[in-house]
């Protein structure tokens, strides 16, 4: 190969790297990361406009100078926009206790961090380990869920019993012969405030429920891991 064509060779060469490397900056430049979810002030002006309005809510209740909430709140938000499949339509919203202390007190709220779930305006109490990654877990075994479902799943199927059972370190399963649950979820929900019921990582409501009403249950059958707790039944 003589010099010119030698020396056509790498200029030709250059320019396919260059266009190479200008395709790949482009390509990364669209591959970015979408930005991180702001997390919304809420005050006792638009808190329950806002809680009607978005079916899925994270609220924090804190205190602005706290560098434990604003770093979980970062970590948060940034989890929320990394998995924007599973979690693109929850919203994240805080309430600052130092000025608004009245709507702090209703939610129950008085101090350190208290995080909160609502789904479809039904408030649950974050009770697990103050970490991004253990709060979206448990906000999402709960945001698939249908209203009729919650606190109690619904269970028609063997393999809706199998998916429900190994879904979760702990399941409690209530064998319902006499209408009694419907009822008292009914009621539960016409007196409820909104902030009545918990869940240990909110998997576990279902538990406090259960535990709450089981001496006045009426045909049930309580399953706890291995145990059978036999209820018994008022005339």
């Amino acid at each position: 190969m003589g010099s010119r064509e030698l020396l056509l060779f790498n200029g030709v060469l250059s320019l396919l790297l260059l266009s190479c490397s200008a395709f790949s900056r482009r390509g990364i430049r669209g591959m970015q990361m979408p930005s991180a979810p702001e997390w919304q002030l809420l005050t006792n002006r638009n808190f329950s406009s806002q809680i009607r309005h978005h079916p899925h809510i994270l609220l924090m209740v804190t205190v602005p100078w706290d560098g434990e909430s604003r770093s979980l709140m970062k970590e948060v938000s940034h989890l929320v926009a990394v998995k924007q499949g599973e979690l693109g339509h929850l919203s994240l919203m805080v309430v600052y206790r130092n000025s608004e202390k009245l709507l702090a007190d209703v939610l129950g709220a008085n101090e350190g961090i208290t995080l909160l779930y609502y789904h479809h305006s039904t408030a649950y109490k974050y009770r697990g380990r103050l970490n991004a990654q253990s709060v979206l877990s448990s906000v999402y075994q709960v945001m698939p869920l249908r209203l009729e479902d919650v606190p109690l799943k619904h269970l028609q199927t063997k393999e809706d019993l199998d998916s429900f059972y190994h879904s979760t370190d702990k399941a409690i399963l209530l064998l319902e012969f006499c209408g009694w649950s419907a009822k008292l979820l009914h009621k539960q929900k016409n007196e409820s405030n909104g902030n009545g019921m918990y869940m240990q990582s909110f998997s576990e409501n279902i538990g406090d429920l259960v535990d709450d009403h089981n001496r006045q249950a009426n045909g049930t059958v309580i399953v706890d891991n291995q145990e059978i707790h036999e209820v018994a039944c008022p005339s």
